[in-house]
């Protein structure tokens, strides 16, 4: 991280190295966020593949929102021409009227796991939160929760296997 503000920096560093300040006491929850020389040198390849890498996932994406365009209780708010997704992951949201958790069943009864589930329970209903916060006080993180789904998007998804997932996706349905 770069950074002229060196209050700024000395938080990072704290959140860094398990939350520790300069005097060695824990003042907030941390992280060991080092990383590796063999991280290092992935990195560096990956970053001069990532041309390569973000088009492959670009590509990806555009075939899931052709293949389901037509699938009414299915959208993809925040694809548009006007933003830039990494391809990281594809979220779509789910109309009311779709039990999430039945897709998934649905999805995996055709081999098909969807992607992450870093989003399935929010933030104020994990354990480490426990106390912290009521778990009626952010309503819309739960509804966000229960209303989204994340498509595979991987290197060596194949035109087949994208076909296969948007068939699955487009047979369930109310």
């Amino acid at each position: 991280m770069l950074t002229n503000d060196d209050e700024l920096m000395k938080f990072v560093d704290s959140y860094r190295d398990q939350g520790k300040g300069s005097d060695g006491l824990h003042s907030v929850f941390g992280n060991s966020a080092r990383i590796t020389e063999f991280g290092a040198a992935l990195g560096v390849a990956q970053i001069r593949r990532w041309p390569s890498m973000a088009a492959d996932r670009r590509s990806i994406i555009d075939s899931y929102l052709t293949g389901l365009s037509d699938v009414p209780w299915l959208s993809f708010p925040w694809e548009s021409d006007s933003r830039q997704n990494s391809g990281y992951k594809l979220i779509g949201m789910l109309d009311d009227s779709i039990d999430r958790h039945g897709l998934v069943a649905h999805l995996r009864t055709h081999g098909i796991g969807l992607a992450g589930g870093v989003y399935d329970t929010p933030l104020h209903r994990q354990p480490i939160f426990a106390g912290l916060v009521g778990t009626s006080r952010f309503p819309l993180a739960d509804w966000y929760s229960s209303r989204h789904v994340c498509l595979p998007v991987y290197p060596g998804l194949t035109p087949m296997m994208i076909d296969r997932v948007v068939s699955a996706v487009a047979g369930f349905g109310p």
